[in-house]
């Protein structure tokens, strides 16, 4: 009976486990985040509705609009990006009004949906409007191509991946196209 325990025991442990390296594999190792196009238009043709009047914290790098304190960051990222064949481009600034109408987009129309449900409910994971990046312009979605990177196979996203820490950027795991300050 003892040695059953352990064996089960020893079972469980090598289920969870073998779980949980499935999980991290699927989940780091994807390529294709299934989402339609439909999806990715949204994104290919965001950067019109950007407000005309931009804040005073707000500049411009490269046609990005981005925080002016990482400006200078991040028009480096783009021109060492150049020199190595990799033409980027992207948008960072959004509106809080921006930020609202992806929640409605990815989450829902009510309040609730809008203002409290959780990110990781929405699809895709879309922050709640004050809490993202984007709207301090800390965050950039990076287009190589004329698209949003979508796999991490890309060569925009491993030329990102090797390079954007330098310039202070890091990934947010679940997005290949996002890159902030702090990797959220």
């Amino acid at each position: 009976m003892r040695n059953l325990r352990r064996s089960v025991s020893t079972l469980a442990i090598i289920v969870l486990f073998g779980g949980l390296l499935l999980f991290n594999l699927n989940r780091e190792g994807r390529d294709d985040l299934g989402w339609g196009d439909d999806y990715w238009e949204q994104f290919d043709d965001f950067e019109d509705d950007v407000a005309d009047v931009l804040p005073d914290d707000i500049t411009t790098a490269q046609g990005i609009r981005v925080h002016v304190d990482i400006a200078d960051d991040i028009d480096q990222l783009l021109t060492h990006a150049r020199s190595d064949g990799v033409e980027l481009n992207g948008y960072g600034y959004r509106t809080n009004e921006q930020q609202v109408e992806l929640r409605k987009r990815h989450c829902g129309t009510t309040d609730f949906d809008i203002f409290e449900k959780s990110p990781s409910e929405c699809s895709p994971p879309t922050a709640r409007p004050g809490s993202s990046r984007h709207e301090r312009g800390r965050a950039i979605d990076f287009r190589y191509a004329g698209r949003t990177i979508k796999t991490r196979s890309s060569e925009a996203f491993v030329w990102l991946a090797e390079n954007a820490g330098d310039y202070g950027l890091k990934n947010l795991p679940s997005e290949p196209w996002h890159w902030s300050v702090d990797g959220r």
